[in-house]
């Protein structure tokens, strides 16, 4: 049923960018949306790759062995670099930076709403390729 529900709001939602969705979207969507503290680790590294995050408000930092690699404070996802990158668990550790709203997104109903919405998976492009501009200026 959750699964269902995620492909449908991603397919429906008929944005002119991505960027555009609101939290209202995602809870009117009964989807998974969750409220993490300030500090609070959201996965670890060599954790279980089994969820995909959309950050929604607020930031985290990813961190591989305690070095900071960049922070996210705008709608992105979170895990894609593990998933895209065939891995099973993730690989790199992810924390609040601040007080966040995060939805929390099945690997198997990413999978299948990537396949099935252009406008995802641009999204997703466009953010790929600005975290290697991030990668690269370091």
């Amino acid at each position: 049923m959750f699964h269902r529900r995620f492909v449908e709001n991603v397919l429906n939602m008929n944005l002119n960018s991505f960027h555009q969705i609101t939290e209202k979207q995602f809870i009117d969507s009964q989807l998974d949306v969750m409220n993490i503290e300030e500090n609070s680790v959201l996965f670890t590294e060599n954790s279980k790759l089994d969820y995909i995050y959309f950050l929604l408000n607020g930031e985290v930092t990813i961190r591989i062995n305690k070095h900071t690699l960049w922070s996210v404070d705008k709608k992105e996802f979170i895990g894609i670099s593990s998933y895209f990158t065939g891995e099973k668990n993730y690989t790199y550790t992810v924390e609040a930076s601040k007080n966040s709203t995060i939805v929390k997104i099945n690997v198997d109903d990413f999978k299948e709403a990537i396949e099935n919405s252009t406008e995802l998976s641009t999204f997703i492009m466009d953010s790929l390729c600005e975290r290697i501009k991030l990668t690269l200026k370091d």
